[in-house]
């Protein structure tokens, strides 16, 4: 769902115009039928089940209030970056933004986002993870509401488990020989589905390091990634590759995807809105999921989320009763059940909500779901953040060195240690690179 790869570097460019622009909100005047207002909202997602959600809200907002008049504008994540720092260096910036929390955050500390605490502290922040929040804080303001999340998790064969009596494993070895089992035994099925396209997310090292106390940074954003846990982590990457099609190693996710609802791999390593891919191929009474199992420390694996904002540039009073109109209970339940299937309401409100679980295209998801969960409070927000927020985690993904990791070792015959050493250096350029800015 993401691509972060190039983002950055326009940001680097562009943050001295911003620098220099007006950091006033544009007109705050209270909205009413004698004041009218067209409210803008730029928004990341296009996809029917999204649509669906959104359509339905704005029907109801405007209902509610006849003199506000949204004009949204649909912006892919690639180019979502550029045309906010465009707009920030002529106070353009829309009212509401709808994006990924990386770059909220990043906006925030340029001063492009305006706090959004009292509309929090009025929905109530227990309704939301502290995983998230935190990562919308600086300074002690929080300036973006998540509304979904996308937990990392195992999907996994479970008519395959049943079939040779295996148990959900709770250390990587066991993960191991389950999939041993299932590729030794079913000649058409590979044990493991391991993708590794750039510039995607190598989600599969990345996750499997978080959840073995590997890193690349501490908290202080010292480079730390030549440990033994990222050794140990590697070799089981190894390991793992050679049940894997060697060809899948230079594909993407959605490739990946394809394969396993074609019931062509034991278990895939993704977010939970693969639960969309299986739902349009119907085969979900073939799928089940577990957590990543921790080896090491006590982080769980990659969680992130989508978030709304309100700019520098809005008119507070409309852009507000827009982002407190979309986290009213009914609205967050409807866009819970009508969205992307997979993308998993953050509002607590709905997620323990009968009628969410119960609901006709969530009800076949529920236990898949619940996995999911798990790892909402225990996994990792962003790239590479498990020991703390760092700035790093876009330019790594950028150059795109934990594919290179893995590219080395499976495909070039390199040496774990070879590996990360390699990685070390890259990663202190990274580290130079980015403070340099």
């Amino acid at each position: 769902m993401k691509r972060l790869a190039y983002l950055l570097i326009a940001l680097v460019l562009l943050s001295s115009l911003v620098a220099c622009s007006n950091s006033d909100p544009k007109d705050s005047n209270v909205t009413s039928e004698s004041n009218p207002y067209t409210l803008t909202f730029w928004d990341v997602d296009s996809r029917d089940p999204w649509m669906v959600a959104y359509e339905n809200f704005e029907k109801e907002f405007t209902n509610a209030y006849p003199y506000l008049t949204i004009e949204r504008e649909f912006i892919s994540g690639g180019d979502t970056p550029v045309r906010v720092q465009t707009a920030a260096a002529s106070n353009t910036l829309p009212d509401n933004l709808n994006t990924y929390q990386m770059f909220h955050r990043i906006w925030a500390e340029q001063g492009l986002l305006q706090p959004i605490d009292e509309i929090l502290d009025e929905i109530g922040r227990d309704n939301f993870s502290k995983l998230f929040l935190d990562m919308g804080t600086i300074d002690g303001k929080t300036y973006n509401i998540p509304y979904h999340m996308i937990p990392h998790i195992v999907f996994y064969r479970k008519d395959l488990y049943e079939k040779y009596n295996l148990s959900i494993p709770t250390t990587w070895d066991q993960w191991y020989e389950n999939g041993k089992t299932i590729h030794e035994n079913e000649p058409d099925v590979y044990g493991f589905l391991i993708y590794n396209d750039f510039p995607g997310q190598p989600y599969w090292l990345n996750n499997l390091m978080m959840c073995n106390n590997a890193s690349a940074f501490d908290a202080d954003g010292n480079v730390i990634i030549n440990s033994p846990e990222t050794i140990e982590t590697l070799e089981f990457m190894l390991k793992i590759s050679e049940m894997s099609p060697r060809d899948l190693l230079s594909k993407n996710q959605t490739d990946a995807r394809l394969l396993l609802t074609q019931l062509q791999g034991a278990h895939l390593v993704d977010s939970t809105s693969t639960c969309n891919a299986i739902y349009e191929a119907d085969v979900i009474e073939y799928f089940g999921a577990f957590v990543i199992p921790v080896m090491k420390g006590n982080s769980q694996a990659q969680n992130d989320y989508n978030g709304f904002a309100i700019s520098r540039d809005a008119n507070w009073d409309a852009a507000s009763k827009w982002l407190r109109f979309w986290n009213t209970e009914e609205n967050t339940l409807f866009y819970a059940q009508n969205t992307n299937i997979g993308h998993i309401s953050t509002d607590k409100r709905a997620t323990s909500n009968d009628a969410f679980w119960n609901s006709e295209r969530i009800a076949p998801f529920k236990d898949i779901f619940a996995q999911g969960l798990i790892v909402s409070d225990l996994g990792v927000v962003g790239f590479m953040n498990n020991r703390g927020i760092v700035p790093y985690g876009p330019e790594v993904n950028s150059r795109g060195i934990l594919v290179d990791m893995l590219n080395m070792m499976v495909l070039d015959n390199k040496t774990p240690q070879e590996v990360v050493t390699w990685a070390e250096a890259e990663l202190k350029q990274v580290k130079e690179d980015v403070d340099g800015n």
